[in-house]
C-alpha cells in the first residue's frame, strides 16, 4: 500500500512504519510525502495512492464531494510555533516581531494548511507581514530558517524538534494560536480497501497515538 501523507507527518510516519511492519507483516507500506493540496490533486488525477492523510480537513472536501475518497477520520492534531535560527539574529520574542520590516520571514503558501494557519494567526492579531518566501510545504520553511535564509518562520510545533540545535522554537500563546486536524481517508480507487481501512483504524489505536504524542501531536 502507498500512503500519501502531509510533509509535517514525515518523522512520525517513520516511527509508525516500524510499528506497522510488526502489526501488519503481510502488508508492505510505502509513504509519499508532500503538501496536502498536492496530495489531494494526485488523488484527483488518479495517482496510485491507497490512503491520504492531509494536514487540514478542507484539503479533502472536494475529494469527498466527488466520492474519490471515503469518509475521513481525524488521526491527530497540531499547533503552530515561531521558528528562528539558534542564535536568533532578528531578536524575535513575540508574534508581533514578525511584522518588523527589516526581518526576513518565511511562511508556507496560503493554499497549503501551514500557510492557512499562519495567515489566520497573523490576521487575527492584525499583523501585516511580507514574507521573503512562500514555501509549498512546512519542511521548506524549516529549511529556510535552518539555513539562515530567514530570520523566522511559522511552522507546526512538531517540526521544531526534528530541526535540531540549528533552530529554537518561540511559543505562540494559546489565545493567538491556531490548531489543525489531520484527516485520513481511504482512496476509493484503491485495490486494498480492507487493508487501507485497517491502517486508518490502527492510526487511532493506543500504540499509534503514543507515537504521535512522542512527536508532539495532540490526540
Amino acid at each position: 500500500m502507498t500512503v500519501g501523507a502531509a510533509s509535517s507527518l514525515t518523522e512520525v510516519m517513520g516511527d509508525l512504519g516500524v510499528v506497522l511492519a510488526q502489526e501488519f507483516p503481510e502488508v508492505d507500506v510505502a509513504f509519499s510525502f508532500g503538501a496536502s493540496s498536492a496530495l489531494a490533486q494526485q488523488v484527483a488525477d488518479g495517482a496510485p495512492l491507497d490512503v491520504i492523510i492531509t494536514a487540514d480537513p478542507s484539503s479533502l472536501e472536494s475529494l469527498v464531494d466527488q466520492s474519490l475518497v471515503g469518509t475521513p477520520t481525524i488521526v491527530a492534531r497540531n499547533r503552530m510555533t515561531i521558528l528562528v535560527p539558534a542564535d536568533n539574529p532578528g531578536k524575535v520574542t513575540t508574534l508581533a516581531d514578525l511584522a518588523r520590516p527589516e526581518l526576513k520571514i518565511a511562511l508556507c503558501a496560503v493554499e497549503v494548511p501551514c500557510g492557512k494557519r499562519a495567515t489566520e494567526i497573523l490576521s487575527g492579531q492584525s499583523l501585516s507581514v511580507t514574507p521573503v518566501t512562500l514555501e509549498q510545504n512546512v519542511k521548506g520553511v524549516v529549511g529556510k530558517v535552518t539555513s539562515g535564509e530567514a530570520d523566522a518562520g511559522i511552522v507546526y510545533v512538531t517540526d521544531a524538534a526534528p530541526a535540531g540545535d540549528a533552530v529554537r522554537s518561540i511559543e505562540i500563546p494559546d489565545a493567538q494560536n491556531a490548531d489543525t486536524a489531520y484527516p485520513a481517508a481511504v482512496v476509493s480507487a484503491s485495490a486494498h480497501q480492507v487493508a487501507a481501512d485497517e491502517l486508518i483504524t490502527f492510526l487511532n489505536s493506543r500504540a499509534a497515538q503514543r507515537r504521535f504524542a512522542d512527536r508532539g501531536f495532540a490526540p
